[in-house]
């Protein structure tokens, strides 16, 4: 009887167990967070591992799974899902030779949504076939997470600014700008020629008369110096 209840004791003592690490998770809102998944055989080998892990889809979301090295995964609805609308990650992978030990069997990478704490465990349908290809699967595990909303910034302290007296700027000193030059200047251009050329005219007019007037009473002087000669010679009665 003894060796019978021994018999019916080792399965159960011997059942796989998946291991979540870490167990407990608290992570900022802002960035993302890794789950390794570890398979426990615990002396009985296992051939064929089936992960079904369930997370509370309104505060996190699986971005990526990757298997470990070694394991050859098995591509087939039922067993490759990523639901992040019901918060389910199903992953199944075939191991060479088997494993025996603690050996990791992947990586899932969490993407928070919002702040909130949850669970994030092994669910029942998970496998785990020996030889025999029987289901040694034991008690599923789980891990808690917490997500925290990032860290408000520091305020920044408000120095009152203290008024300064008010500075003046200096005076300008304005450089006065030289008026423009006409179009047409004296100096310069076409307007130098025009008070040469009605100048020339007048001037000419003017010493014209005055040489007249000159020449008349030339001729006036002359005339009434042989008028007064005349009389004075001329013998009285």
């Amino acid at each position: 009887m003894v060796l019978g209840m021994v018999a019916l004791m080792a399965p159960v003592s011997a059942a796989t167990t998946f291991l979540l690490t870490p167990v407990s998770v608290e992570h900022a809102k802002s960035g993302s967070f890794t789950l390794t998944i570890v398979v426990n055989p615990q002396g009985v080998k296992n051939y064929t591992v089936k992960a079904e892990l369930e997370y509370p889809a309104d505060i996190v979301a699986v971005k990526s799974f990757t298997f470990a090295n070694d394991w050859l995964p098995l591509i087939k609805p039922g067993y490759n899902l990523i639901d992040n609308a019901r918060g389910v990650l199903i992953k199944t992978a075939g191991y060479p030779g088997g494993i025996s030990g603690p050996t990791v069997f992947g990586t899932v990478l969490f993407s928070p949504k919002k702040a909130g704490s949850g669970t994030i465990k092994v669910g029942g349908s998970s496998l785990a076939l020996d030889a025999q290809s029987k289901n040694v699967f034991g008690s599923p595990t789980k891990a808690v997470v917490v997500i925290t909303a990032p860290a408000a910034p520091p305020a920044k302290e408000v120095v009152p600014k203290v008024p300064e007296e008010e500075i003046l700027p200096p005076e300008a000193t304005t450089t006065p700008v030289p008026p423009t030059p006409p179009l047409f200047d004296i100096k310069i251009g076409p307007a130098a020629e025009q008070p040469q050329q009605t100048g020339i005219p007048t001037v000419a007019v003017v010493a014209g008369i005055v040489l007249t007037v000159a020449v008349f009473a030339i001729i006036y002087i002359l005339h009434s110096k042989k008028i007064a000669k005349k009389k004075i010679g001329k013998p009285q009665a």
